[in-house]
């Protein structure tokens, strides 16, 4: 994961400095879309029991429906105001839709997300971390492409770069990932995934407690991105082991698409939060988000990863793992 991003972020920087155009991108990603489909087919046949049942299609409407109410009221609040009936009306929305969709998961035979396997005893602490730590990887999609593409000679901040400096300086991260994800298995069999979780979140949270405090040259990028790769690649490596250990065999596809999907979530409702705060702070008489604004939002999103490392390790207290 973190190689192929940090490859995407460079290919898109050389294709868009040279050609001043993302749109070739979007079809080398439908491109790599299709491959993707193709190796799936070939690598991974379908040698299970079938058991029938229909695609939940009502609760994958549902859930779309509040989701999107909860995300836009969000990313609108400062534009509609937080108070207006607009906003208002979407949150309340996104609770009866939310509602709902509890409502239609607990009736239908074959549901799009088994409540048991998402708030469950033993679950609802790696879920949750899930969450969280989506949070806080995606925030860094927006925050660090555009904190770095800002002109510091003009605002103040920034540096300056373009979209290919933007791959270059997560190249650390690349490196850091791979190595301490290959680590991750090892740490896990000495300590159990939750604790191992808990000590990745950690290194993420400080990567972004870094920023915060110091973020005006490029080494400041540079220390960021190996640290956070220490982090995620050692998070991410055991919340795969940890979303799936408590569950029967037979279920832990499920579990895994769960957290997948609780993961995707976080990291939405990063986009959503961290585009309100930069939006709400802004230079005055012009557009451009303040300085604190960013780090405000770093500061936000090393609390989320520190939140994941205390779920995790209360879980990892509560659940002893043999």
């Amino acid at each position: 994961m973190g190689v192929g991003g940090t490859i995407g972020m460079i290919v898109t920087g050389l294709i868009a400095d040279r050609t001043e155009s993302h749109h070739p991108m979007f079809w080398i990603a439908a491109g790599l879309a299709a491959a993707g489909l193709v190796l799936v087919w070939f690598s991974a046949p379908d040698v299970g029991a079938r058991t029938g049942g229909r695609p939940d299609i009502a609760g994958a409407v549902v859930l779309a429906g509040w989701l999107v109410c909860l995300l836009l009221g969000i990313s609108q609040g400062n534009a509609w105001g937080w108070t207006s009936g607009g906003v208002l009306g979407l949150f309340g929305g996104a609770v009866a839709l939310c509602a709902a969709w509890v409502a239609i998961e607990l009736r239908v035979r074959e549901p799009l997300v088994r409540l048991g396997l998402l708030v469950g005893q033993k679950s609802l602490s790696a879920n949750v971390a899930s969450a969280l730590l989506g949070f806080s990887m995606f925030a860094a999609f927006t925050l660090i492409s555009s904190f770095v593409q800002s002109p510091k000679d003009k605002i103040g901040y920034g540096l300056s770069g373009s979209v290919l400096d933007v791959g270059l300086y997560m190249l650390p991260s690349t490196v850091t990932m791979l190595l301490f994800s290959a680590l991750a298995g090892r740490f896990a069999a000495r300590l159990g995934a939750a604790h191992t979780l808990a000590i990745g979140s950690v290194f993420a949270g400080l990567s972004y407690v870094w920023l915060a405090l110091s973020n005006a040259h490029g080494y400041d990028m540079l220390a960021f991105s190996a640290i956070q790769g220490v982090g995620f690649g050692i998070a991410y490596a055991a919340l795969g082991t940890l979303a799936v250990q408590h569950v029967p065999m037979d279920q832990s596809g499920i579990a895994s698409g769960i957290n997948s999907l609780v993961r995707t979530t976080g990291g939405s409702i990063a986009g959503a939060v961290t585009a309100a705060i930069l939006t709400g702070q802004v230079i005055a008489g012009t557009s451009v988000p303040t300085l604190h604004a960013y780090e405000l939002c770093f500061w936000i999103v090393a609390a989320g990863a520190v939140l994941a490392a205390a779920v995790a390790l209360g879980h990892g207290l509560r659940h002893r793992e043999a």
